[in-house]
């Protein structure tokens, strides 16, 4: 074993230094990932043969193997519930060796997962080819290299991760046989990674004349889907107009998350909404998900002579940090580090233990106050500005001081509980289901999911279940920074069903057995279409008489309560079932005319049956577990030519005994 390592390390070291050219490609970088935007299959064409980096995957071989990036291909996503994640890679060719690994890089700069290995959630680098991913098939996280080979391969899905609510991470598929095309479906999990539509987040004063804003969304957008004169924004009061649009800010994937926009003069103090509109290219604004932002999306914005706090974002429960986004860029210098800018009070005291700034070009328009303990006491909070230690407020890049006293409003909302009630309407066919949570808390998200594969995102939803046995309901709620999840088993009681088993065709005067198949059923009343009857489950043996082929309705109907369903299936019934022999057969192992014996043998009760061969001999004689002869005696091919058979059977109709002969032909 210790010698297969050996030779498995040598072998991916020795391809890692074959010269790889860099990957320099869109979505072939972890800085140009292609966005995952929820469940569905994410197609992707042969790419460049190329190699980023190295990193390092936790437990495998005491993390002193090497793992690369050969061929790769990136994407990305934001978890928006928490669950688990699971897909499946499959290559265009089988014999391709897939393989990938999954990072987590919540507020991380991507290509770090080159440097930092406690970034991996899960991988699989199983030699094996075929398709691989994360499904409940998986039964470890994370798969270390193996060789290929048909003794113990190792499986080439892991099992699903548990992935994080607001995390983002980076999901790396690399061919180890090449560039070749590739199919990510994305799917058959609990986790919510579907993309909501870009909101815009704040607009702030971007110069000193105020002649320019920062418009900041929640998300990227395609820089290509913004002409360069704004034309997709309007302005009220109407006192200016957009006029230029710097897109400098465009990632390698030709994606921002923020527009400065030029407008045609200066604006003065005041209040003002910012609309988005379809451009003259026809559309809004289109996310990197595809979304377009709605027709007559508004965001309100300040210009004062002085930067002022717009908004505070609260993003967890029970928070031990808030941020505060100011209107314009200010002064890092200016913000006194231990928090003495600003006073909170409120339903609870608030101590400020710290300030943090992110710093660009010594100014910031965020600026994060971090607590010496958590809000727990929910209640609307207040934020005074006030001289801090260094004997001022915070100053924004035109000199401008933020007034004394000025007060920023802000709300802190409870822990909230998922617990749900429910009912249960019983059906015949179906049970409706009602499930209840009470709103409480502040509760205005709900993400349900049932074992019927069904989902709501109402507060109050029905559910309908054909399946009966032990069913489970899970809910996740929000409240816009407090999230629980609650989960209920129940189970509905068998549904009725009618259903029944007998042979297709059966001969006149043959006994038939009849096997009840129904499901929930307390009464039963059968209709055999040959004039009998019967109310038990599993009826007598029934027998069916004509004189010429005719089809016999069978009629079951089954009661359960209220409950009725019914059943009706046909029997060909034949008037004669005299068995019949062919003239010939070709026993050359070809499939076709291989073996010579009765044809139709329909409830004949073979008494004997054998073939001689010219000189009187029996080369073959039939039993019950084997009636057809293949043309051979003793293991030996027969000559070709005219053998004489003979036949001997209870016909079920009559219940006589009947007795054939005739020749046959093997031809070879």
């Amino acid at each position: 074993m210790r010698f297969v390592l050996i030779i498995l390390c040598f072998v991916f070291a020795s391809f890692l230094t074959v010269a790889q050219p860099v990957c320099t490609l869109p979505a072939q970088t972890p800085a140009t990932a292609i966005t995952i935007c929820g469940n569905g299959t994410y197609a992707r064409s042969p790419s460049a043969n190329c190699y980023n980096g190295a990193f390092f995957l936790p437990g495998c071989t005491n993390e002193n193997t090497s793992y690369g990036d050969i061929h790769p291909t990136y994407y990305k996503f934001t978890c928006k519930r928490a669950g688990t994640f699971g897909f499946t890679i499959a290559a265009w060719k089988p014999e391709d060796d897939m393989n990938w690994q999954l990072f987590d890089i919540t507020g991380r700069n991507p290509n770090d997962i080159f440097t930092n290995g406690s970034l991996t959630v899960a991988a699989n680098w199983s030699g094996t080819p075929g398709p691989t991913g994360a499904s409940p098939q998986g039964s470890i996280l994370i798969q270390c290299r193996t060789l290929a080979g048909p003794v113990n391969p190792a499986n080439t899905f892991s099992r699903m991760p548990e992935i994080k609510e607001n995390h983002t991470y980076l999901l790396l598929v690399s061919n180890l046989s090449g560039a070749g095309s590739f199919a990510l479906t994305v799917g058959g999990d609990s986790a919510d990674i579907s993309g909501d539509i870009a909101t815009p987040l704040k607009a702030e004063a971007a110069a000193c004349n105020n002649q320019q804003i920062m418009l900041v969304l929640s998300k990227p957008v395609k820089c290509s889907s913004i002409t360069a004169t704004g034309t997709e924004f309007s302005l009220q009061p109407n006192n200016a107009s957009v006029n230029t649009v710097l897109m400098n800010n465009c990632n390698t994937s030709g994606e921002t998350d923020s527009i400065l926009l030029r407008f045609s003069q200066p604006l003065s103090d005041g209040t003002y909404t910012l609309r988005i509109g379809n451009g003259v290219d026809g559309n809004t604004i289109e996310d990197n998900c595809g979304n377009l932002i709605p027709v007559n999306t508004d965001i309100k914005f300040t210009i004062a002579p002085f930067p002022i706090i717009d908004s505070v974002v609260i993003t967890t429960c029970r928070p031990s940090a808030i941020k505060l986004l100011i209107s314009k860029q200010t002064l890092c210098s200016s913000i006194a580090p231990d928090g003495s800018d600003f006073l909170i009070t409120g339903p609870a005291q608030v101590a400020i233990s710290a300030v943090n700034t992110i710093c660009n070009n010594g100014t910031a328009n965020e600026i994060e106050l971090r607590f010496q303990n958590p809000l727990l006491t929910e209640g609307i909070y207040t934020i005074q500005l006030k001289n801090g230690n260094d004997g001022t407020t915070f100053i924004d890049q035109c000199n401008n001081a933020a007034p004394s006293g000025l007060l920023k409003n802000f709300t802190i909302k409870g822990a909230v509980t998922a617990n749900f009630t429910f009912t249960i309407a019983k059906g015949c066919i179906a049970d409706t289901l009602k499930f209840v949570h009470p709103g409480n808390y502040g509760v205005n998200q709900w993400n349900w999911s049932f074992s019927n594969n069904a989902r709501s995102t109402l507060q109050q939803p029905e559910i309908t279940f054909t399946q009966s046995g032990s069913q489970k309901a899970i809910l996740y709620v929000n409240n816009g920074q407090c999230s629980a999840t609650a989960e209920e088993s129940f189970t509905l009681d068998e549904k009725l069903k009618a259903d029944f088993e007998l042979p297709p065709t059966a001969c006149s005067n043959q006994p038939i057995t009849i096997a009840d198949k129904s499901k929930g059923a307390f009464s039963y009343s059968w209709n055999f279409g040959n004039g009998n009857s019967s109310m038990q489950p599993n009826p007598p043996a029934q027998t069916f008489i004509t004189s010429v082929d005719k089809a016999f309705p069978v009629l079951l109907t089954v009661q359960k309560n209220e409950c009725i369903a019914s059943t009706t299936k046909s029997i060909i019934i034949k008037a004669s079932c005299m068995l019949q022999l062919p003239n010939a057969f070709t026993p050359n192992a070809d499939g076709l005319n291989d073996l010579f014996g009765p044809q139709n043998n329909s409830g004949a009760a073979m008494k004997h049956f054998r073939v001689f061969n010219r000189y009187g001999q029996t080369v073959f004689e039939g039993s019950v577990n084997k009636l057809l002869w293949d043309g051979t005696y003793k293991g030996i091919e027969q000559a070709p030519g005219s053998y004489l058979w003979t036949m001997e059977y209870m016909d079920p109709s009559s219940m006589k005994t009947i007795s054939q002969r005739g020749t046959v032909q093997l031809i070879r």
